[in-house]
C-alpha cells in the first residue's frame, strides 16, 4: 500500500493553484509579490486555508529577498501557524526555507542554516523534488557565506542529482548558478593560499559560470544580472579581470535599474576583490563604499563584516596601516556584533516558541481534563487515518457517561467535573504511546486506537469495568459511574466523517438498549 503522507503530496503537486504559486519562484520579486499579495486575497475569501498558507510562504520568501525582514518576519509566522493547523510536510519545509533567507540577509548565518537543518528531512519526507531542491539551493548559498565552499559544492550537486523531470528547469538553473559561486569563491581562496589546484578550479567555475549564463536569458531572465555576478566572480578567481569588469558594468546596471540594492552590494564585493587582484586598491575603496551604501539602503547586513575585511585589505596594499587596522577592527566588531545578536536571537525564539507552543496547547486541549480538545481532536484523527493500513488498523470509540445531568442535578458541578477528570484518567491510563483520548464537550469522549480489530473495543471495557470499580472504592458518597461507547473500525484510509458516523450510531444502539455497554459498528 503506498505511503498515505507521499500520496496527499502528489495530491499537493498535481493541484493547479499549487502548481501556480510554485512557478512565482521563477519570477521577478516584484512580480511575485503582487501576483502572491493577488493570491492571497482570494485564498482568504474562499477559506482555502491550506493553499493560503503556501501562498504566505512563498510570498515571506519574495519579502525576504526584498529586504522586508520585519514583513517577512510576520509572514512566515502566519504560514507556519497555518502548516500547524493543516498539515503538509512540504509546506512546513518552505516556511522554514523562507526563514532562512529572512535570517540571511539579516547576518544571521548560523540561525539559516538551523532553519535549513529542520527543513531538510521535512521536504525530504514530502517527496516533492522542487521543495527539497530549493532548500538544498538556499543551503549551498548559506554555506558559501559562511566559507564553507566544498561543502556548499557537495549539497549543492546532491540535488542537482534528483531526477531531471522532477526538478523545474530553472531551479535546476539557480542550483548551477550556486555550485558555480563555490567552485569560484572555493578556487580563489585556494588561489590565495598558493594551492596547485587554484587553476583547475577556476576553469571548471568559468565554464559553469558560463553555461549558467546562456541558459539563462530563457529560463530566468530576470536572475540575469545575479548569473553574471557569479560569472565575474569565477572570472576574478581565473585571473580574467577585464572580462570580469565588463561582467559587473552589465550586472550593476540591471541592478541599479531595478533597485536591487542586495544585489548591488555582492557586485560592489565582486568589483572589489577584481581591483585588489590588479592591485588597484584605491578603486576597490570605491567599489566598498558603493557596496556600503547599498547595504545601509536594504537594511541588509549580510556580508558587512566581509567589506571590512576587503576594506582593510585595500588599505594595506596602499600602505595606510592605521586604516587598515581600524576597518580590521571594525571586522572584528561586525563578527562579534553577529554572534552576540545570534544568541540574543536564539532566546528570543526560544521564548517566542514557547509562547506559541503554549497558546497552540492551550486551543487544542481540555482545560477541565487535560486531554486533547475538539479541534486537536480533529486535527490529529485526520493524520492518524491518513496512516491507516500502514501495518495496523484504527479503532475510534465514542464514549458518553451516562445519565451525567443527573449526576450534576444530584450532587453538584463540582462532583460532575470530578467524575469528568476521573473518566478522563482512566482514558489515558488504558492508551499506549500509539492512542490518544479527546473531551469533545460536555460529557462526550473519544479514544483513537492502532491495532488490531477489536483492540478499541477492548480498550472500552477495561475502563468500563475500572470505573464501575472505582465509585465505591475511592468515591463511597458519590454517584455510580458507568459509560456508553460506540466503535467504528477501519483498515485503511477513510474520511473521518465516516468514522465518526459509524461510531455514533454503535454508540445509539447501546443507549437504546439501556445504556452502560459497548458495542461495534
Amino acid at each position: 500500500m503506498s505511503d498515505p503522507v507521499l500520496s496527499f503530496e502528489r495530491d499537493l503537486r498535481a493541484d493547479p493553484d499549487v502548481a501556480r504559486l510554485m512557478r512565482t519562484l521563477t519570477l521577478g520579486h516584484a512580480q511575485a509579490h503582487a501576483q502572491l499579495e493577488q493570491e492571497i486575497g482570494e485564498f482568504t475569501r474562499s477559506g482555502q486555508r491550506l493553499h493560503l498558507a503556501y501562498a504566505l510562504a512563498l510570498l515571506a520568501r519574495v519579502q525576504a529577498l526584498q529586504s522586508d525582514l520585519d514583513a517577512a518576519d510576520a509572514t512566515a509566522l502566519r504560514a507556519r501557524q497555518l502548516f500547524k493547523e493543516e498539515g503538509a510536510l512540504s509546506g512546513e519545509a518552505l516556511v522554514l526555507h523562507s526563514l532562512a533567507i529572512r535570517n540571511l540577509i539579516g547576518g544571521r548565518q548560523a540561525l539559516a542554516l538551523e532553519d535549513l537543518n529542520r527543513a531538510l528531512p521535512l521536504a525530504r519526507g514530502s517527496g516533492w523534488p522542487d521543495v527539497q531542491a530549493c532548500v538544498h539551493n538556499v543551503l549551498g548559498v548559506v554555506l558559501n557565506d559562511m566559507g564553507r565552499h566544498d561543502e556548499a559544492a557537495r549539497v549543492l550537486r546532491e540535488a542537482l542529482e534528483l531526477p531531471a523531470p522532477s526538478v523545474s528547469s530553472p531551479l535546476r538553473l539557480r542550483l548551477r548558478s550556486n555550485v558555480a559561486l563555490a567552485l569560484a569563491r572555493g578556487a580563489q581562496r585556494a588561489k590565495s593560499r598558493r594551492e596547485d589546484d587554484w587553476r583547475a578550479r577556476s576553469d571548471e567555475a568559468v565554464a559553469e559560470a558560463r553555461q549558467v549564463w546562456r541558459h539563462g536569458e530563457e529560463l530566468l531572465p530576470g536572475d540575469r544580472a545575479a548569473f553574471l555576478d557569479t560569472l565575474a566572480t569565477a572570472l576574478v578567481a581565473q585571473g580574467a579581470l577585464d572580462d570580469a569588469h565588463r561582467a559587473l558594468d552589465e550586472a550593476e546596471a540591471s541592478f541599479t535599474a531595478h533597485g536591487n540594492d542586495l544585489g548591488l552590494l555582492y557586485a560592489s564585493l565582486t568589483r572589489a576583490r577584481a581591483w585588489l587582484e590588479a592591485g588597484e586598491p584605491a578603486k576597490a575603496l570605491d567599489a566598498l563604499a558603493r557596496g556600503k551604501e547599498a547595504a545601509t539602503r536594504s537594511g541588509a547586513t549580510v556580508l558587512l563584516d566581509e567589506l571590512e575585511l576587503q576594506t582593510s585589505l585595500a588599505h594595506e596594499q596602499l600602505g595606510d596601516y592605521r586604516s587598515a587596522l581600524a576597518a580590521h577592527r571594525e571586522f572584528y566588531r561586525w563578527r562579534e556584533t553577529q554572534v552576540l545578536a545570534l544568541a540574543e536571537e536564539r532566546a528570543r525564539s526560544l521564548a517566542v516558541t514557547l509562547d506559541f507552543d503554549r497558546a497552540h496547547r492551550e486551543s487544542r486541549h481540555d482545560a477541565l481534563t487535560g486531554l486533547m480538545s475538539r479541534r486537536g481532536f480533529d486535527e490529529l484523527f485526520a493524520r492518524v487515518l491518513n496512516r491507516a493500513g500502514l501495518g495496523a488498523g484504527v479503532g475510534l470509540a465514542l464514549i458518553d457517561l451516562d445519565h451525567f445531568k443527573q449526576v450534576n442535578d444530584r450532587f453538584g458541578h463540582a462532583a460532575g467535573d470530578e467524575a469528568l477528570r476521573i473518566v478522563a484518567k482512566l482514558l489515558v491510563s488504558e492508551c499506549r504511546p500509539t492512542d490518544f483520548a479527546a473531551r469533545l464537550g460536555g460529557d462526550e469522549f473519544v479514544v483513537v486506537v492502532q491495532g488490531d480489530r477489536g483492540t478499541a473495543a477492548t480498550v472500552c471495557r477495561r475502563v468500563r469495568e475500572r470505573l464501575h470499580a472505582h465509585g465505591p472504592t475511592h468515591w463511597p458518597d458519590g454517584p455510580a459511574l458507568t459509560i456508553s461507547a460506540g466503535v467504528a473500525e477501519t483498515l485503511q484510509p477513510v474520511d473521518p466523517s465516516v468514522m465518526l458516523a459509524q461510531a455514533d450510531e454503535a454508540l445509539y444502539r447501546v443507549k437504546a438498549a439501556g445504556r452502560n455497554g459497548v458495542q461495534t459498528g
